[in-house]
């Protein structure tokens, strides 16, 4: 039977930038066997951590949850305000993620369903947000992983009380990047916030991207546009878990590599699927 803690003491040193290279040969040896250790170490921890999702677990949100198993921990789930006579309204299926020591830096969620749309667009503009990544496709392998939650270039649409204008949509090989004017429809005209949601489209789902440095090369350019430092990061894939969670981690480590910090993956992973469950969904994302 695998043993966690004969690992955990290992896995929690640093790694100095000058031995990365060596430290991720290592993992792969043996058919990637290093890998599947560092991940059946964090599966087993996350699951011993005394943490509850009861609103994820309740009657009027169970339906807003696009997977039963994935779900919101209470203790970091973002809180949408209430509206009135409506006592599910609080909630989303969506999670703060702290990185580099911050709060809130970002925002970890499900890809929209046909009956969330209106509470994530509620969710861009309670938070603020400016900037949304995007990683998956709406249908993969003839199955709906995420609802449309925009409208065509040039057209508007409302999304419960949030109408959403696309004015601009630039097309790479590797993603799609899209400019929305939001603003609550009750406000005026010149009242928006400007979004710009950066929509990659070559990650297969429990795969990894073919293209490595399109991915890195993405990551920093959505990072770098977030202008509103106050403002956590939308990231969301279809569960908002795996390939979510792969971003998240490729961002913190890329930022640890320029600041010249040590890096560990290992208690990073750990600290973040405290923060939401089965980020980094499976070992192979460990791979990129």
């Amino acid at each position: 039977m695998f043993n966690a803690n004969f690992y955990i003491a290992e896995y929690e040193k640093p790694i100095p930038i000058d031995q990365f290279i060596r430290h991720v040969s290592n993992l792969h040896e043996n058919t990637d066997l290093g890998f599947y250790n560092e991940f059946e170490v964090r599966r087993q921890l996350a699951m011993s951590k005394n943490i509850t999702w009861t609103h994820s677990l309740n009657l009027l949100n169970k339906a807003k949850n696009r997977y039963d198993n994935v779900i919101a921990y209470d203790h970091t789930r973002v809180k949408l305000n209430p509206i009135p006579d409506d006592l599910g309204s609080t909630y989303i299926n969506a999670n703060f993620i702290k990185t580099n020591g911050k709060v809130k830096t970002i925002i970890a969620t499900q890809g929209p369903l046909s009956n969330t749309v209106g509470d994530f667009w509620r969710m861009i503009w309670e938070q603020r947000v400016n900037v949304i990544v995007m990683i998956t496709n709406i249908v993969e392998k003839g199955r709906r992983k995420c609802e449309r939650y925009w409208p065509e270039n040039g057209k508007n649409q409302t999304f419960g009380a949030i109408s959403v204008t696309l004015t601009k949509e630039t097309t790479y090989p590797e993603y799609t990047i899209r400019h929305m004017n939001v603003k609550k429809v009750e406000r005026t005209a010149k009242m928006f916030n400007a979004v710009k949601q950066f929509h990659y489209t070559c990650w297969p789902d429990h795969g990894v991207p073919n293209n490595t440095n399109g991915i890195m090369k993405f990551i920093k350019k959505s990072v770098a546009a977030n202008v509103l430092a106050s403002a956590p990061i939308v990231v969301h894939c279809s569960a908002g878990v795996g390939r979510t969670g792969t971003y998240i981690v490729l961002e913190t480590m890329m930022k640890h590599i320029d600041d010249g910090c040590d890096i560990n993956i290992y208690k990073f992973i750990s600290d973040i699927r405290s923060q939401r469950n089965m980020m980094v969904q499976t070992e192979v994302l460990l791979r990129i």
